[in-house]
């Protein structure tokens, strides 16, 4: 555990007030900056799919408060979706997403973005496309891997399959692996390293039982075993997870396997096959989904989610008061 840890630390807070900002939000993803500062990013509008959905963000200022969310990516007459978020280490920020073309996710494109390096600066690169193939979808994190290179985690709407693909030169370009198949489908994976090119993947699937399915690789993602399923409950909906600085994995995921509350934060000392650890986030009737969790530099658990499709939540926590 990191240096003055040992207390436990609970703060959760909105990211913006639903009566003050976009409607509809849904699908966040969140990065610590160079600074310091945490910047986070997710789609808004109408309703899911509507044509006024945008990319929004919004940077949490040094005094613990949230800034105003602020546009970063609209194509006019197309929705937007799924953003991630990535913080190199010379400053810039890539920002890939996706845009829905037509009716439905299995017509989106996925789009990236790099910022000119200077921290909140509203200056950023040419769009560029991952593929010009349809249906590929973004949702989580990449995993900077101890090879030096990126691993972007990405899925097929309409094969209902994921693959991963990887970069050598700091995203500029990629190259991806094969279509990972299982029974019940596999959407959405969240990526750890557990050693030098030994990767665990956690996946959300239509799995009837209403549970996690895993996978692992031992060549930095080109290749993984066969999927199978985890005691991990999940009602079909995405969960997020990372490799604490302590070794042990931090999961976030809704505990049922039906209904898309509670939302929970788990912990591994196994390399994601159990998760004995747990303690709710949220309990409440209603919808609290779609985390990111990602550990900052003072051993924090920085973690965004959706909030009832109105807002935003953030909660800052550490593994005392999970352990606790």
């Amino acid at each position: 555990m990191m240096p003055g840890m040992s207390e436990a630390i609970f703060e959760a807070q909105a990211i913006y007030d639903p009566a003050l900002g976009p409607s509809h939000a849904h699908a966040s993803t969140i990065c610590q900056l160079p600074s310091g500062r945490l910047m986070a990013a997710w789609y808004a509008g109408g309703e899911e799919g509507h044509k006024d959905v945008a990319v929004y963000a919004a940077y949490r200022r040094m005094d613990g408060r949230w800034g105003p969310p602020l546009v970063m990516e609209k194509s006019p007459g197309y929705s937007e979706g799924n953003p991630v978020l990535y913080p190199h280490s010379d400053g810039r920020v890539t920002l890939i997403w996706v845009t829905m073309y037509g009716d439905g996710w299995t017509t989106c494109r996925i789009k990236l973005r790099t910022s000119d390096g200077r921290e909140g600066a509203r200056l950023w690169g040419p769009e560029r496309l991952y593929d010009q193939e349809f249906g590929y979808m973004t949702r989580h994190k990449l995993l900077a891997m101890s090879n030096g290179e990126l691993l972007l985690p990405l899925y097929d709407e309409r094969e209902w399959a994921s693959f991963f693909a990887w970069s050598r030169d700091d995203g500029l370009t990629w190259e991806r692996g094969d279509l990972l198949r299982s029974d019940p489908g596999n959407i959405q994976p969240t990526v750890v390293e557990l050693q030098p090119g030994r990767l665990v993947s956690l996946f959300r699937t239509r799995d009837k039982a209403g549970r996690l399915w895993r996978s692992e690789s031992t060549d930095y993602g080109r290749t993984w075993a066969p999927l199978e399923a985890t005691d991990v409950p999940n009602p079909n909906s995405g969960a997020d997870m990372v490799r604490l600085a302590s070794g042990a994995i931090a999961l976030v995921n809704n505990h049922a396997s039906r209904a898309r509350t509670p939302l929970s934060l788990y912990l591994s000392n196994d390399g994601a096959r159990t998760f004995p650890v747990r303690r709710d986030l949220e309990t409440a009737p209603g919808e609290y989904s779609y985390p990111a969790i990602v550990e900052d530099r003072s051993g924090l658990m920085q973690i965004t989610y959706t909030h009832r499709r109105e807002t935003i939540m953030h909660v800052a926590t550490n593994e005392t008061w999970l352990r606790s």
